[in-house]
């Protein structure tokens, strides 16, 4: 990388600080600091919470898994997220979740379960969470030294080996991120997310216009047929073969985004930081809207980067590309960094720092979003209940930034020591198993069924627990032995999830006891008027079609239009999805229709992509315009500090 690539890196660093900066003034008490006071608008979360959930390991793992894949994975993934926009449009455990008025979830368990309960669950999501985020610094700081193309300096202390440059990185990374924390707790965590989101968005709409005015597209269909039978890169229907990546993969993932939906908690902070329940639906929306347009960006990079790397024209730079892989001895880190080390010989000087300023804003993103939660969690979830009495506000806010700096450094140490040997994803699976195996069925339980009781949510966790043991103890073992362990992490998953739903019921069963959800929801008589939304009122007296499409008097005009607008376009998606998988059971299609398909594929992502990123850059900036008034004028309310009364 030259001066004007480090340059514009460094300019997007001082805008992310100088945001940062003018949010402290609004940073006053508990409520501003872990939920922005409940102030945030609809743009504003969706961009921001969006970009603070993908973040730069996430699309480095999506870098691994569709490089290997290619864009046969796209189409089961976007099964996935059609499931993620039809949860988002119904309001499911969004809805209620806000409604609640809970700062973390196991604040939200404390009053549906037990004070106890909170306790064991917020162990539970503190550890899973923190040893998932474990490998984010590393996983992020790698990619830049090796985009980058900085040097690997290792020394010795004692048995272990240290590279020094790598650790640099991360310090830098991990400091940054704690500073904008600290600076004005979620509130600036928010704005920076913001402008980080919409820099990511309109930087992979650059490049991979890049890519395809650089590689003709029969040229990458060429490249692509070549994958051998069972193994298709372009035929979705043609790829079982495919070990890890395949359609199980995503159907699982299915079943896991409609049961595990608000559970985890790496960014609890924007679950309770919406206006009121209507609009963190609506921002729930947009989020998975520009989810839908701007990933499908991201899985398109590494299927480009496979074909740069495998076509005769570009043999000079795939030569180059092969050495710097050899030159990294775990093959685990060579699949992760394959993708990065083709775009750092393929980009020219300036959309170089471009995509290196992207990743930047997705690995801080979430790195600081990431740090907040998890050292709330600690904060609000296991040492206020174990204490028993409130904390004085001043020293509630000390004990959160000396939780959250706990949290960096952690993932600090164990980013430098931990030996990553699987997937990104697969990772993610293993470690997120912990709480996400029975946290589902804890939380829909909890919110949608009155029989559900704290034995069930007990047996649920347990459950969870004990499979997310028996699958990392089995992974060791198979791989002492220098093999791999039949069953991956995502189907532990499933397992976990199955086994853990059908303890909760059954138990539940046999407490027989009613819970009145009412009073967890607020709603009738112990409604709350700060929420602003008009509840009571919906589904009563509504016409037939909104019933059906869950439209109730909370949507304004232009509420309905923008619903309804996305609605139609993820209803085309969806039948497309349908029609092409149930055509193809019946008579598969032949491999040209599968090569028209993607190329209309890609220019409709990027015109969809293009005009959400202008779209959501205006409507997010008149929602941090309308943040900031709300919080000067909402005064300071010590006593909203996430205890149960």
């Amino acid at each position: 990388m030259g001066y004007i690539d480090w340059s514009i890196i460094t300019v997007f660093i001082a805008v992310l600080v100088w945001a940062a900066l003018n949010t402290n003034r609004y940073q006053r008490t508990v409520a501003d600091f872990l939920v922005a006071n409940r102030c945030a608008g609809r743009y504003l979360l969706g961009v921001s919470e969006g970009i603070a959930s993908l973040g730069a390991i996430t699309v480095i793992a999506f870098f691994e898994a569709y490089y290997e894949a290619g864009f046969s994975l796209i189409w089961w993934g976007l099964m996935v997220n059609l499931a993620m926009v039809v949860i988002a449009l119904s309001g499911w455990v969004v809805y209620r979740y806000r409604e609640t008025r809970a700062m973390t979830l196991a604040q939200l368990l404390e009053k549906r379960y037990s004070r106890r309960f909170r306790i064991f669950s917020g162990f539970l999501i503190f550890i899973s969470g923190t040893l998932n985020f474990g490998i984010f610094p590393a996983v992020g700081a790698r990619f830049f030294q090796y985009f980058c193309r900085l040097p690997v300096i290792n020394i010795q202390i004692g048995f272990l080996t240290i590279d020094v440059v790598l650790a640099a990185i991360m310090f830098f990374l991990i400091g940054i991120s704690l500073y904008f924390t600290f600076l004005g707790g979620q509130i600036a965590v928010m704005v920076t997310d913001f402008i980080q989101g919409t820099m990511f968005n309109f930087v992979f709409c650059i490049v991979v216009i890049f890519l395809i005015l650089k590689m003709p597209w029969d040229d990458v269909i060429n490249i692509l047929s070549l994958r051998p039978q069972g193994q298709s890169m372009l035929n979705p229907f043609a790829s079982a073969q495919t070990r890890n990546f395949n359609v199980w993969f995503y159907i699982i993932q299915i079943i896991g985004v409609f049961y595990s939906i608000r559970a985890w908690q790496g960014n609890q902070g924007y679950f309770g930081a919406a206006l009121n329940a209507h609009e963190a639906r609506m921002g729930n929306i947009f989020g998975l809207w520009r989810a839908l347009t701007q990933q499908c960006l991201v899985f398109i990079v590494p299927v480009f980067a496979y074909v740069f790397l495998h076509h005769y024209s570009y043999s000079e730079m795939a030569a180059i590309a092969g050495q710097q892989l050899d030159s990294i001895a775990n093959p685990s880190l060579q699949k992760q960094l394959t993708t990065t080390i083709i775009l750092s010989n393929i980009l020219p000087v300036g959309l170089l720092g471009m995509f290196a300023a992207s990743m930047l804003s997705a690995l801080i993103s979430t790195d600081d979003t990431y740090m907040h939660s998890w050292g709330s969690v600690f904060v609000q979830d296991i040492m206020m209940p174990l204490r028993g009495k409130k904390f004085k506000h001043e020293k509630q806010m000390s004990y959160l930034k000396l939780s959250i700096t706990g949290v960096a450094v952690f993932s600090f140490l164990f980013s430098l020591l931990f030996p990553q040997n699987d997937y990104v994803l697969m990772y993610f699976a293993m470690t997120g198993t912990i709480w996400l195996g029975g946290a589902g069925a804890v939380i829909i339980g909890g919110l949608y069924w009155k029989k559900g009781s704290v034995y069930g949510a007990y047996g649920a966790l347990l459950t969870g627990i004990i499979v997310a043991v028996v699958n990392f103890v089995c992974q060791r073992i198979w791989n002492a032995k220098g093999l791999e362990f039949p069953i991956n992490s995502q189907w532990l998953w499933f397992i976990a999830m199955a086994a853990s739903s059908a303890v909760y019921i059954v138990l539940s069963l046999v407490e027989n006891k009613n819970f009145n959800l009412d009073r967890l929801l607020n709603r009738g008589i112990y409604k709350v008027k700060d929420d602003q939304t008009d509840e009571d009122n919906t589904k009563k007296n509504l016409p037939l079609w909104q019933r059906i499409t869950g439209i109730d008097d909370n949507f304004k005009f232009r509420d309905k239009v923008v619903y309804l607008a996305i609605s139609g376009v993820i209803a085309v998606c969806g039948l497309i999805l349908i029609a092409g998988t149930t055509f193809n059971l019946i008579r598969p299609l032949p491999q040209a229709y599968w090569n028209v398909f993607w190329k209309i594929f890609i220019l409709i992502t990027l015109t969809l992509s293009s005009v959400t990123s202008v779209w959501f850059l205006l409507g997010g900036l008149s929602d941090i315009k309308e943040l900031f008034n709300r919080l000067k004028s909402s005064g300071s309310k010590t006593e909203d500090d996430g205890t149960v009364r």
